[in-house]
């Protein structure tokens, strides 16, 4: 039995919405994203996509859930 001591701190959550070229693969977009939060990211993943009249043609919001911990 392997054992992983408890963080003495609590877990961060922080959604990031992105404006991105509809033609992007969001795995690209958390794949960089998880570069750039280096090693206290504990989860990251995308709740919502919206492609819209809100935004300009050929692009899509995408908007990401992270949870820091360290």
């Amino acid at each position: 039995v392997k054992f992983k001591s408890l963080s003495k701190f609590q877990p961060v959550e922080r959604d990031f919405a992105f404006v991105m070229e509809s033609s992007k693969q969001v795995g690209d977009l958390l794949k960089e994203a998880k570069k750039a939060c280096g090693a206290s990211v504990r989860d990251l993943h995308v709740f919502d996509i919206y492609e819209g009249a809100k935004l300009p043609a050929g692009q899509k919001s995408v908007a990401v859930r992270a949870v820091f911990q360290a």
